[in-house]
């Protein structure tokens, strides 16, 4: 069976980049899809009847059972969000489910934020918000490893 790992994060902390980077991992982004599907980005509910959920879930199912390790790309702040994951792993498709941390000030986000142009007064109003919603992922919820990442992305 696959490793299932999941990015956990504020806008601007590094997700991205780490799950580009993870050799041997199919990437699902929820961004992604969101523009292909939609032409563009949008803030999009997080409901398992929204069709740009219901793609990015076909498509993690799909590389788990084709024995796959997949990455999801998606801040993850709460237990709620990750839950359906965690799931994947108590309905066997996934082997374990791992999450990696951006660890990463918010401060800093929003500089990042701002030099990629992302910046504006909603976007930096939202990651406050995110900023005060954030709840570390742990072992209880089902994790088999939770590894942290630092500032320096």
């Amino acid at each position: 069976m696959a490793i299932l790992r999941i990015t956990v994060g504020l806008p601007g902390s590094g997700k991205t980049t780490i799950a580009r980077a993870m050799d041997g991992f199919g990437l699902v982004s929820p961004d992604e899809v969101c523009k292909e599907l939609l032409g563009g980005y949008y803030y999009i509910h997080k409901s398992l009847t929204n069709p740009v959920w219901q793609t990015v879930i076909r498509r993690v199912v799909a590389g788990l059972a084709a024995g796959r390790n997949m990455i999801v790309d998606l801040g993850h702040r709460t237990t709620e969000l990750r839950r359906p994951w965690v799931q994947l792993v108590e309905m066997g498709i996934a082997d374990r489910i791992e999450a990696i941390v951006c660890d990463v000030p918010p401060e800093e986000c929003m500089k990042r934020m701002r030099k990629r142009g992302r910046a504006s007064a909603a976007e930096l109003a939202g990651l406050e918000h995110r900023k005060g919603e954030m709840e570390l992922p742990t072992k209880e919820e089902g994790f088999a490893y939770i590894f942290y990442v630092k500032e320096n992305i």
